[in-house]
């Protein structure tokens, strides 16, 4: 995997290209979000455009509470989920969920914070708005892990407090 960091972006975006469905991948995935929510444990997932139905969206729905997911919300016609969890009060189950609907959808975005006392603020703003990664790393101590035009590419955004410490 071809992993660079981009400085005309003042070095607060990472691009990370080869990552493909395949279990490698997938691992790989895994363990970038088990590093993640080391740096900040409170977690926002946003999905917007379903690629397929998967069986994980339906495991989201009917085990995502005993998983430790929070307000979830689910569009009738999957156009979009939303949902949120602290790692501390999550189950280990969680992270391969996760990891599986990257896969599923066009846009998948996970937020991660590292301010907890913020997080039922920044959820409302960024589910009713449409910031761009580097609108929400300035508005709040995060990393932003999102899906861009190119299915085999990862980026990540940060908050200029924080480090690329993924390897």
């Amino acid at each position: 995997m071809d992993i660079k960091t981009h400085k005309n972006e003042n070095n607060q975006l990472l691009s990370i290209k080869g990552v493909d469905y395949d279990y490698q991948s997938k691992q790989f995935i895994l363990k970038l979000l088990n590093k993640l929510i080391q740096f900040a444990g409170n977690v926002l997932i946003q999905l917007r455009r379903n690629n397929y139905e998967d069986s994980s969206i339906d495991k989201l729905k009917k085990e995502g509470v005993s998983l430790g997911v929070k307000s979830l919300k689910v569009d009738s016609n999957l156009f979009e989920i939303s949902f949120n969890f602290n790692a501390a009060k999550s189950k280990e189950e969680l992270l391969p969920l996760i990891v599986d609907l990257w896969y599923c959808f066009q846009q998948p975005v996970y937020y991660f914070f590292t301010n907890e006392e913020r997080l039922e603020y920044n959820n409302e703003i960024l589910l009713n708005n449409n910031l761009s990664w580097k609108e929400v790393v300035d508005l709040s101590n995060s990393y932003v892990m999102f899906k861009g035009a190119e299915e085999d590419v990862i980026w990540i955004g940060k908050s200029d407090e924080l480090e690329f410490d993924l390897e």
